[in-house]
């Protein structure tokens, strides 16, 4: 099933014995059943354009916001936005330090 995370069952048995006589030897064991569950993360992303529509000649901005709805972390995650085809620049500015980025983006100031 989509999104369902798959489940694995442990089980795990732990004895405990000695050279005394032990008049309650039915302590003496434990057992334990664990359930591990893979990891499951619900990455999106959105884009919006500002201004839209744009007037040729004038800055264009857009904005990704992106989020992980868990419930587990989301590793190794990506993300790509090539400019369009037609856009004769290009120009980052993040408003944070992102742990993503494995170095800082170019920035433009106005």
């Amino acid at each position: 099933v989509p999104g369902v995370p798959i489940a694995v069952t442990l089980g795990n048995t732990a004895t405990v014995e000695s050279s005394t006589e032990d008049p309650v030897p039915a302590n003496n064991t434990s057992n334990l059943v664990v359930t591990v569950v893979t990891s499951v993360a619900n990455v999106t992303i959105s884009k919006i354009a500002n201004p839209n529509p744009v007037v040729a000649g004038t800055n264009l901005t857009y904005t990704l916001s992106v989020q992980n709805l868990g419930p587990s972390n989301a590793n190794g995650v990506v993300v790509t936005d090539p400019p369009p085809s037609r856009q004769d620049s290009t120009c980052y500015s993040p408003e944070q330090d992102l742990p993503c980025c494995s170095r800082p983006l170019p920035c433009c100031r106005a």
